[in-house]
């Protein structure tokens, strides 16, 4: 049992995870004591301290006792310094005031009974030891905390960040940044998703307006290429894609929420709960998944029709196909240099599929009919197009020639063949367009759209074949 009780005390009390919990309760101790002759040196005088040094002594003796005993009542001694918080410094304040109160009783008390040789600390010495005391032991944790914070514990340094939302969850995730042990992040500044507070200083960095133009300048000429975005700030920023685009535009990357991660807005958030944004938590929708073992089943072993083959888009479009091994590839597109770069690249990289390279323009009807009576394609996407603005705005006849009369060939051949699947590939400039090249790629879809619509009427119908008046020339 002896044992036992030995083992118990070493564990809790001497252990090196316990010695931190006695050097607070020491230094406290001592700033008490220190407190104590202070106080009375003020209100008594040095002659009477050292005239009566030994009965005022004991009796200081007696007051840390009953300090002690607060400050294991509220366990000031038993939180981490550097977690310092305003909870800590409330139970530092009322376990001092407590002690001063049983200190005051028990002078009277001892006063009282006649015990001269223990000189209890009058009132006034009391009330200096209690102010002495309190400020002491705050200002002690307040500097190792503000030590901690300031200092990088991060080999190499840390990387400096902005947070996007200030009240709005922002502090918190500061708080959280700044208690890490090793520090990934150091704190440059906020942005206020509203303006609010803007200009002022918070958690000693300053606050910025989001709305600033110079938003992404501020930021780097802070040191800061990161953004995080307060979870409580997700959903809003996704509607303002022009702060969104001067952000990547000047290199700043942005950090989210894990997803799946519950936050209750208030508690610190960890770093490695966040995440780097991806282009879907941008949309202001939810982002539409590919069925891709479903496409994969579709276009194996299928005959496929590209044309602007060598285009930006096409030629994409082409490699993606070869990862679903359809049995032939036909690209058509009237840029030589370009088509043979995609011939040697097929050759070299996808030798066992299929392919032909055809050299031709989308507007000559004959030459079109030919290769689809020739290869019948089972899909076709249709990417051939001219899609520089200004150069259509000088050339809007070209521009109708081949995006709109190319489009309603190769739109009619793939009814006429019984293409399975006709893709289009449309612009953005389509939208309201405002000039020759979005018209002319307004026209196309109207057009495809209108020939989809006659074909299902028609199939409706019950008809054997589509009547003269169709939309097939």
């Amino acid at each position: 049992m002896g044992d036992s009780f030995f083992s118990k005390f070493n564990e809790r009390f001497l252990t090196r995870a316990a010695l931190p919990f006695w050097i607070i309760l020491f230094v406290d101790s001592c700033i008490v004591a220190a407190s104590g002759y202070l106080g009375i040196y003020l209100t008594m005088g040095g002659g009477a301290l050292i005239a009566d040094f030994r009965h005022l002594t004991l009796g200081l003796l007696v007051s840390l006792v009953c300090y002690i005993v607060m400050f294991g009542l509220f366990h000031t001694y038993r939180s981490m310094l550097r977690f310092s918080s305003f909870i800590d410094l409330f139970k530092i304040s009322l376990a001092n005031t407590l002690a001063c109160v049983v200190i005051l009783a028990l002078s009277y008390l001892l006063g009282g009974i006649g015990v001269t040789k223990v000189a209890m600390p009058q009132l006034g010495a009391i009330l200096v030891m209690l102010i002495c005391s309190i400020l002491l032991m705050s200002t002690v944790r307040v500097l190792v905390k503000l030590l901690f914070d300031n200092v990088s514990l991060t080999p190499g340094g840390s990387e400096k960040v902005f947070i996007y939302g200030v009240m709005e969850g922002g502090v918190s995730i500061a708080k959280g940044l700044r208690t890490q042990v090793p520090r990934k992040y150091t704190l440059a500044g906020f942005l206020s998703p509203d303006g609010k507070f803007s200009g002022q200083e918070l958690m000693g960095v300053k606050v910025y307006d989001s709305s600033d133009e110079g938003v992404a300048t501020i930021m780097n000429s802070a040191g800061a290429s990161l953004l995080i975005i307060s979870p409580l700030q997700t959903e809003a920023i996704r509607e303002r894609e022009e702060l969104i685009t001067r952000l990547t535009d000047g290199g700043i990357r942005m950090l989210v929420m894990q997803d799946g991660t519950k936050w209750d807005g208030v508690s610190s958030l960890e770093s490695n709960n966040l995440r780097e944004v991806e282009i879907e938590d941008l949309l202001p929708r939810k982002p539409i998944k590919l069925d891709m073992t479903g496409i994969s089943e579709m276009l194996r072993d299928r005959r496929v029709l590209v044309t602007g083959a060598a285009g930006s888009i096409g030629s994409e479009i082409v490699r993606q196909l070869c990862n679903f091994r359809p049995s032939e590839l036909i690209l058509i597109d009237q840029a030589e240099t370009p088509m043979h770069d995609m011939r040697l690249f097929l050759s070299r990289t996808f030798p066992y599929i299929k392919s032909c390279t055809i050299v031709a323009s989308i507007t000559s009807k004959e030459r079109m009919e030919e290769i689809f009576s020739n290869h019948l394609p089972e899909f076709v996407f249709h990417a051939a197009a001219y899609k520089h603005v200004p150069m259509m705005e000088d050339n809007p006849a070209t521009a109708i020639q081949n995006n709109v009369y190319g489009t309603r060939v190769i739109a009619d051949l793939s009814v006429k063949y019984g293409v399975e699947k006709f893709v289009m590939v449309s612009t953005d400039k389509a939208v309201n367009p405002t000039n020759v090249m979005g018209c002319s790629k307004r026209i196309c879809e109207i057009y495809c759209q209108s020939l989809d619509g006659e074909i299902s009427r028609f199939i409706q119908s019950g008809e054997e074949s589509l009547p003269e008046s169709s939309l097939l020339y």
